[in-house]
């Protein structure tokens, strides 16, 4: 029968933890288990040997999802390069550093790992860990808007002013999103001529168009920016 010794030579129970051990020939339990044994003195020298720390690569799940004015966070592990835990009743928690409100992707590194045996008593030193950084994304949250009519046929009579739309709109029946509660988005609009090429608001004799301007519109009101915002002229 053998038995185990710590580094320091202490007797203990069969390790299972990150560490140095010793193997050594247990004369008592030997004699005991096997009689024959008494018939012979048995010498043998303690056997050493080494439990390394398991390799694990992990990342924060990345992590998406359209505008809607909250926070987005993720703590969920995610293992790479088939690396897994040790043992199936470890538990592992994370904590990680990135958070994200408005439209973009931010890296979502991790700050603290803490991993758990069956009894919660904290086993994190048996394992090497790599850690890698996550994303998150907040896309763009897409509505679909007409544009109010001057009047009932958007015909004027000439009189030497030009006609400038208010930047009037609805939301139309068909678009995929609502606007955010409490938010208002004010736009700006611009003007085409019949071939569609951009002016300056019209005042003479002709047909024109009145049309969403994307750019003006992020730079005049911030909280468009986080909208995908689609208007036919």
């Amino acid at each position: 029968s053998i038995g185990y010794k710590d580094e320091l030579g202490n007797v203990i129970e069969c390790p299972k933890n990150v560490g140095k051990y010793y193997v050594y020939y247990n004369l008592a339990a030997t004699e005991e288990n096997c009689v024959a044994s008494k018939n012979y003195e048995i010498t043998c020298e303690d056997m050493g040997y080494e439990i390394i720390p398991c390799p694990i690569i992990i990342k924060p799940k990345n992590d998406k999802k359209i505008y809607d004015s909250y926070e987005l966070r993720n703590n969920e592990v995610e293992f790479l390069e088939g690396t897994a835990l040790a043992y199936e009743l470890h538990q592992i928690e994370i904590t990680t550093d990135g958070s994200i409100i408005n439209v973009g992707t931010v890296s979502n590194n991790i700050t603290s790992v803490v991993i758990k045996d069956e009894a919660l008593e904290d086993v994190t030193y048996n394992y090497e860990i790599e850690k890698r950084a996550g994303e998150l994304t907040i896309d763009p949250r897409p509505i679909t808007i007409i544009l109010d009519n001057f009047n009932e046929n958007n015909k004027f009579i000439y009189n030497g002013t030009p006609f400038i739309h208010n930047g009037g709109y609805e939301l139309s029946n068909e678009s995929p999103y609502e606007i955010v509660n409490g938010e208002i988005i004010e736009i700006t609009i611009g003007y085409k001529n019949e071939l569609k090429e951009v002016i300056e608001c019209p005042k003479n004799v002709g047909k024109y168009y009145v049309y969403y301007d994307k750019g003006l519109t992020e730079d005049n009101c911030i909280v468009s920016r986080n909208y995908d915002i689609r208007c036919e002229d």
